[in-house]
This record gives C-alpha cells, sequence and structure tokens, in this order.
C-alpha cells in the first residue's frame, strides 16, 4: 500500500503544530460540556424526561460511530487536513442549529451533525500528531492536549456555559459560547496547519481500503484496542452524561452549584491528564492504559453506590482522574499500532469511542428508567474492569520491548 508522509517527524513544523491542533480540537468540547451540565434544563425546555433526553447523546454517538467507518475509508484517500476542516465546519453548523431548534425533534438532528463533526476532528487531529511530532513525544503531546482541554473546560467553559444559562437560558449558552468557539477553532486549523504534501497522485483501489480494514481487524492487539476503547468510554458516561443529573437529582444541588463541581472534576481530570504523559514515559502505554481502565470501571461503579453527598462526589473525582490517565495511554498505544494504517486506524478507534458513548448513554438512560442511578453505575462501571482485563490479556506495545 502507498504510504503518504507530510513531513519528516521532528520537523520544525511538528514543534509548532500541538497549540494548533489544541485550539482546533477545543472546538468540539463545547457542545457535549453544554449537555453534561445542562441536562435537565434542556429536557425541561422541551418537556421530556432526562432519560429521553439524554438519547441525544446516543444518536449523535451512533451517527459518529456509523461515519467514522466512513472516515477509515477516507482517510486513505484524501490528507488530514481537509477531513479536519470539513468536520470543524458541521461543528459550527452544529452550534447554530442547536441554538434555535423549535422541537425535540429538531434538536435531536441538530446535535447529531456533533456526532459526525467529531468522527472526523478527533481522529484527524491525532492522525496529524502521529505524522508531525516524534513517537517518544507523542504520548506526552496527547497528555498535554487533554490536559488543555479539561484546564479549559474547568475554568472556562462550565463556568461560561452555566453563567449564561443562568441570564438567559441553554440557548443562549449554545449561541454565545458553543458557536464562536467553533469558529475559532476552524479559523486556527485553517491558518496554522501547515498544506498537505502526497507523493502521487494514484488513488487507492477498492482492494486497498478492504486489506487496510483487514489488517487492522485481524490483528489481536489492534482489535483489543478497539473494543477497549469501547468499553471504558461506556464506562465513563456514568460522570460523562449522568454525573451532574445524579447530584441535581438525588441530592438537589442547585443550579449555582453545578459549574464549581464541573470545574472541580475536569481540573482533577487535567491533573489525571498530566500524571498519564508522566507515567507513559516511565511504565509504557500498555500497563498506563490497564489501571487507568480499571480506575474508570471501578470508581464509576462506587460513585453511585456511596453513601453521602461527600463521598459520591470523591469517588467521582476519581472516576474522572482514572479516564484522564487511561485516555491519553490508551491513545497513545492505539496510535503505535498500525503506523501504515494510521489514520484508518484512528478512524476506527474514535467509531469505537462514538459506541461507546452509545451504550453508556443509551443503556443509562434505560437503566435509569427502570432501576434508577445505583445500577447504572455497577453496570457500566463493570465495562471498564472488563477493558482493564483485556488490555492485559491481548494489548501489546510495539514501542517496547
Amino acid at each position: 500500500m502507498m504510504e503518504e508522509t507530510l513531513e519528516p517527524e521532528g520537523s520544525p513544523t511538528g514543534k509548532h503544530i500541538l497549540p494548533v491542533l489544541i485550539l482546533s480540537r477545543l472546538a468540539a468540547r463545547p457542545h457535549g460540556i453544554l449537555m453534561t451540565i445542562l441536562l435537565v434544563d434542556v429536557a425541561l425546555s422541551f418537556g421530556v424526561p432526562v432519560g429521553v433526553m439524554s438519547q441525544i447523546r446516543s444518536l449523535s454517538s451512533v451517527v459518529s460511530m456509523a461515519f467514522a467507518f466512513a472516515m477509515g475509508v477516507l482517510s486513505i484517500r484524501y490528507r488530514p487536513k481537509p477531513l479536519l476542516m470539513v468536520g470543524l465546519s458541521l461543528l459550527v453548523v452544529s452550534a447554530l442549529g442547536c441554538s434555535f431548534a423549535p422541537t425535540y425533534t429538531v434538536m435531536l438532528i441538530s446535535f447529531s451533525l456533533t456526532g459526525i463533526g467529531v468522527a472526523m476532528v478527533t481522529p484527524m487531529s491525532q492522525t496529524l500528531v502521529g505524522e508531525h511530532i516524534d513517537v517518544e513525544d507523542r504520548p506526552r503531546a496527547i497528555s498535554y492536549m487533554l490536559m488543555s482541554f479539561t484546564l479549559v473546560s474547568a475554568f472556562v467553559s462550565g463556568p461560561v456555559i452555566n453563567r449564561l444559562a443562568v441570564l438567559g437560558g441553554w440557548r443562549l449558552a449554545y449561541l454565545a459560547y458553543v458557536f464562536p468557539v467553533a469558529i475559532i477553532g476552524f479559523a486556527f486549523a485553517y491558518f496554522g496547519i501547515p498544506p498537505s504534501r502526497t507523493e502521487s497522485g494514484e488513488t487507492p483501489s477498492y482492494r486497498t481500503y478492504i486489506e487496510a480494514f483487514r489488517d487492522i481487524l485481524t490483528d489481536r492487539s489492534a482489535l483489543a484496542c478497539i473494543t477497549c476503547s469501547a468499553l471504558c468510554t461506556a464506562s465513563f458516561q456514568t460522570l460523562g452524561v449522568y454525573g451532574m443529573s445524579y447530584f441535581v437529582e438525588r441530592f438537589g444541588i442547585s443550579s449555582a452549584w453545578r459549574a464549581p463541581m464541573w470545574s472541580v472534576l475536569t481540573f482533577t481530570g487535567a491533573m489525571g491528564s498530566y500524571l498519564s504523559g508522566r507515567l507513559v514515559t516511565r511504565l509504557g502505554r500498555r500497563s498506563v492504559s490497564i489501571v487507568g481502565a480499571l480506575m474508570t470501571g471501578v470508581f464509576a461503579a462506587g460513585s453511585t453506590n456511596a453513601d453521602g453527598f461527600w463521598p459520591s462526589f470523591g469517588l467521582l473525582i476519581l472516576c474522572g482522574v482514572g479516564w484522564t490517565i487511561w485516555y491519553p495511554a490508551s491513545t497513545s498505544l492505539t496510535l503505535e499500532q498500525m503506523p501504515r494504517l494510521r489514520g484508518s486506524m484512528m478512524s476506527l478507534n474514535d467509531a469505537a469511542r462514538s459506541l461507546g458513548v452509545a451504550l453508556g448513554s443509551g443503556i443509562g438512560g434505560f437503566i435509569l428508567l427502570n432501576s434508577g442511578y445505583g445500577v447504572l453505575g455497577l453496570i457500566l462501571g463493570s465495562l471498564g474492569v472488563a477493558a482493564s482485563a483485556i488490555y492485559r490479556l491481548f494489548a501489546v506495545d510495539p514501542t517496547r520491548t
């Protein structure tokens, strides 16, 4: 298979592209943050239960998962930057659609565009890390990316979204924050990422596409990494989708407390992502992925079953730390599995994470409507523990002997 390169790894471009990728990726964050913090408010405005409103995340994730498979093909045919730009433009359109959605159905459709945008932005930004940054620096680069996302979420996105919602409702938060951030991300990517350079005009054949997927899905370690991405992401939805709603409905916290709680969760998560980059250097990608997945699952289960506000919140913090330790390590581990098919590999990995969000949101919503938050935490938490076991049994770190 023809392999294309942008620039040699370690080139001067590689030293400067990380801040641009961080700012571009930030465009995909506020959509999910708003739906996490203001899920109850959005549900009330459309007159539907929280368990039903949460399915907006499920549909977006299903759409993202389906399109991520298409990205596995498109990433062979096209360079990462054009695909990244299309994804960012869809995030802009989604923000506008959600801001003015008159009905639950329109909101559902508009938010689903976020799924397509994320399916394009996430794997392509990770692919650009793999192409521009040296292999020994990639884990720390990915951890810095996640740390930047979480710090901005803690000190900017969460407080601003909550404040705008208090002033004018969740629609104002969409229009005055989510939409401008998407525009800024598009601009930075357009001007800050260097043009792609191809070696030839050869168009990959149908057989080439089939061979790419076959090579990935028949590699035991690569398949284990993809499977664990789905399981651990599903486990994390205990916090990502239902965390704030759990405290609102069980402990009756007011809207004024949501942003500070979210800030604490994201700030401690930032520390976890920073720690992940340091741990990977010492222990390796696989070992840190095992520990992070185990922490995510165990503390997700404990957070919704602890007795009292502070024990529950403390365990939820540890769940977030576990996930932010897991995410950079697992992304770095997956990135190195199939260097020849890096774009396709990361697209399938993103599809797996979208499946994880869909499973966590969908199964979680069903469990919530029928059994409550305690059972929700136990079932979703068990998926993180299962991911840890799969890493231990089947995953291999190609960069270590």
